[in-house]
Order: structure tokens, then C-alpha cells, then sequence
């Protein structure tokens, strides 16, 4: 268990919730999960070498917290002929692969066949953001093989994989729809096994050595490129952001009190979600500043 700091002074109750959901995510005699192996080594060596004294405010898992109640309650109420919250395991290059599917249930246009879905708590425009979507495809065809190898007669029914993104904060007055589908394609067994195999063997390079591996790629770190913005005297935000500054230059010296403005590469998950990098235990990140 993490060091809690509470600076938002949540009550007591809540504290004991986000402490019970993080004691309760357990791969069993796994090596590895689905979600850990499609991330990134660094992520799980941090995990394994600062988990029990990194500092972690309780107001930073409130999002999951947030998600784990939807998860709880509403599977809570699934159709009684749906399978939720099945685990189970694979073997890859020698490793337990662990994972567990949200839902499996019978389609309604045709009951012999089978949907299998996975819940998401995100913004509005999910579907949009093309390398998460293949990330959460990649962990929901995951799920399919793990049903191929240990429960063909379910996985052979299967044909619609799907991500249900219950939105944050949709606008009600917008009348925007609480809920996104999302449609993702069936991979084949091999093709999510050869991706699986690479990822594992990626993992296996690392593990166990004192060694921290190398900084998480751009698209694990949710990079927001650097940016040369357009802007304008007495206007706070940008007329343009151009990915260079002579574009943004030329563009600045047509408009009147026109200037530009350098904004450096954004990694919004170090930053702002991985809790090693803002408690600075990330060696190729610190960013303690925000626990502070």
C-alpha cells in the first residue's frame, strides 16, 4: 500500500473505500495482466520498487474509485444468462497472462450469438482518440483469446467486441448522450498472440533488474507535442497553434500586435496521472510539485 496524504480533507469513508478498491486488485498467481503487459515496463518496475512508499493522495484515485462503483453496481444488475466479471489465464513465452472481461451477454438481435463488452469511465469523445481505442482493443481481444484457450464453446459465439464509455460530465442541457459505443474489431488468435508474445518478451527484458527500463514512449506518456502558438496583445489565449515556428511566425506578422509563443512538449500522464513521476520517483520524470 502507497503512503496516503489526504490535502482535500475527504472524510474518512471515502478514504476507507479508495484504500479497500487499491488492496482488492489481485492478479492472483499471474505474472503479468492484459492492462500491465499493453503498458509500459517502466510503469510495473516503479510499481514493484517504490508501491509501498510512493506518496499518493486520496483525491487521486477518486476517478477510479469513481469507475470501480459504476463497475460494482451496475454488473451487479447484469441479465441473468450474462457472464460478468470472468478471469482467467494464458500462457505467453513462459508467463501467466492474467485478465477479466467486464460482460459477456447474448446479443438481442440474435441470442446465439454473443457480445462481449468492456466498461470505460472517460470524457466525451473517446471513440476519437484513435491510439487509446486500439489500446482498449488490443486488451478486449485479449480477453477474447483468453476465452478461446480456456472456454472455446463461449469465445466461438462471440462476434461483437465493444467499449462502453459511460461519459464525465455530459451536458444535460446539451443533450448530449450519457453513454458512447464503441465498436472494435475481432482479431485473429494470431494476431493478438503475436502482439501479446512482444509485449510479454518486452516485460521479461526488465524484470527483476534494479535497472529502472527506459522512459515510457510518447504515446504511453500521452504526449502533447511542443507547439509554437499565434498569439495576440491583449488576447490570453492562442489564435493558432503551429507545429513550427516559422509557420507560426508568417502567421503572426499578419495580424496587428501579433507575436509568438513556445510551448514545450506536454506528457499530461507524468505530469498528471502516474504517481510515481509526480511523487519523483520516476528516474526519467519529477514532478513532485504537485504533491507537494
Amino acid at each position: 500500500m502507497p503512503i496516503w496524504t489526504n490535502k482535500d480533507n475527504l472524510p474518512s469513508y471515502m478514504c476507507r473505500a479508495v484504500e479497500a478498491m487499491a488492496d482488492n486488485h489481485d492478479i492472483g498467481d499471474a505474472d503479468i495482466s492484459i492492462t500491465e503487459v499493453l503498458d509500459e515496463p517502466l510503469v510495473r518496475h516503479l510499481k514493484r520498487k517504490y508501491g509501498d512508499t510512493v506518496k499518493v493522495d486520496y483525491s487521486h484515485r477518486l476517478l477510479m474509485l469513481d469507475g470501480a462503483m459504476m463497475d460494482r453496481l451496475v454488473f451487479e444488475y447484469a441479465p441473468a444468462n450474462a457472464i460478468t466479471h470472468y478471469r482467467d489465464e494464458i500462457e505467453i513465452n513462459g508467463w501467466k497472462v492474467s485478465g477479466e472481461l467486464d460482460i459477456l451477454e447474448p446479443d438481442k438481435e440474435n441470442p446465439e450469438h454473443l457480445i462481449l463488452s468492456d466498461c470505460k469511465r472517460s470524457a466525451r469523445g473517446l471513440g476519437k482518440k484513435e491510439r487509446r481505442v486500439y489500446d482498449y482493443t488490443a486488451q478486449v481481444n485479449g480477453y477474447l483469446e483468453i476465452l478461446r484457450r480456456n472456454r472455446p464453446e463461449l469465445a466461438s459465439r462471440v462476434t461483437k467486441l465493444r467499449i462502453l464509455n459511460w461519459c464525465r460530465a455530459w451536458n444535460v442541457m446539451r443533450k448530449e448522450p450519457s453513454i458512447e459505443w464503441i465498436k472494435v474489431p475481432i482479431w485473429s488468435s494470431e494476431r493478438i498472440t503475436e502482439l501479446l508474445t512482444e509485449r510479454v518478451k518486452y516485460h521479461q527484458e526488465w524484470d527483476g533488474s534494479e535497472t529502472a527500463p527506459p522512459k515510457c514512449d510518447e504515446h504511453h506518456r500521452w504526449v502533447d507535442p511542443e507547439k509554437w502558438a499565434c498569439m495576440k496583445k491583449g488576447r490570453k489565449s492562442a489564435l493558432k497553434l503551429h507545429d513550427n515556428e516559422p509557420e507560426a511566425e508568417a502567421h503572426a506578422d499578419t495580424v496587428d500586435g501579433g507575436y509568438v509563443e513556445y510551448r514545450e512538449e506536454n506528457s499530461i500522464r507524468c505530469n498528471y496521472y502516474c504517481e510515481y513521476g509526480m511523487d519523483s520517483k520516476c528516474p526519467h520524470h519529477g514532478a513532485g510539485w504537485l504533491m507537494a
